[in-house]
């Protein structure tokens, strides 16, 4: 995906011991794979404390109706 113009809120942030989760509410327009794509989106993202570094090990991305 290649976005030209976006703009966030993030939602939520959920934190339980040493996992996050983050809920981002985006407003976006750009390219999938060279199709337009524009709309509103919303993604998730867990978090989790790795060797003292945060990391990503989930994560999930929809366009919201």
């Amino acid at each position: 995906m290649t976005i030209e113009d976006a703009s966030t809120v993030i939602d939520e942030i959920r934190i339980t011991g040493d996992t996050a989760l983050s809920i981002v509410t985006m407003q976006a327009k750009g390219k999938m794979m060279g199709a337009p794509l524009e709309g509103q989106f919303r993604y998730f993202r867990v978090w989790q404390r790795v060797d003292g570094t945060l990391k990503i090990v989930g994560a999930s991305f929809m366009q919201l109706p």
